[in-house]
């Protein structure tokens, strides 16, 4: 279709702003077309990574911890040693993210693993007041009261 330029008559206030509409999209394009390559690049260099071990990811591990971090199990520990009473399961989960335990897991899910497995840990008491590890045992001597006589 071609358009003759001298048949057409627009306003040029409404001509103005279809210009001005048509570099608003054409910006907000640009941006995602930016966007879509930055994505190709990343999916292209994981995929790369990929066949390199075995289809396993990076590290040859996929979806679990990355090596030399802490388990869930072993930050509880950490966390409730170090704490002086016990912990309710919030509170619990709260002081391990903050404790720099990562998790991709949602909030509800990663509050029942916690509890879940602060549950079955051996060496920590789940009470009504919370979690908590029991008080260590001092193996000093109690004094003998000596009656006079």
């Amino acid at each position: 279709m071609k358009i003759n330029v001298q048949d057409v008559s627009i306003n040029p206030g409404e001509l103005e702003k279809i210009i001005s509409s048509l570099e608003t999209a054409i910006s907000r394009n640009t941006r995602v077309k930016e966007l879509c390559e930055e994505i190709l690049e990343v999916q292209k260099s994981s995929t790369s990574g990929l066949r390199k071990n075995g289809g396993k990811g990076k590290g040859g591990r996929r979806n679990k911890r990355p090596q030399g971090r802490k388990t869930l199990a072993e930050t509880i520990a950490e966390v409730l040693s170090s704490n002086r009473g016990p912990l309710r399961p919030i509170e619990l989960k709260n002081k391990i993210l903050a404790a720099g335990y990562k998790t991709s897991a949602k909030p509800q899910s990663f509050y029942t693993a916690v509890f879940n497995t602060a549950k079955q840990l051996p060496g920590i008491v789940k009470t009504r007041d919370g979690f908590s590890m029991p008080a260590k045992k001092s193996r000093a001597k109690k004094k003998i009261r000596r009656s006079a006589g």
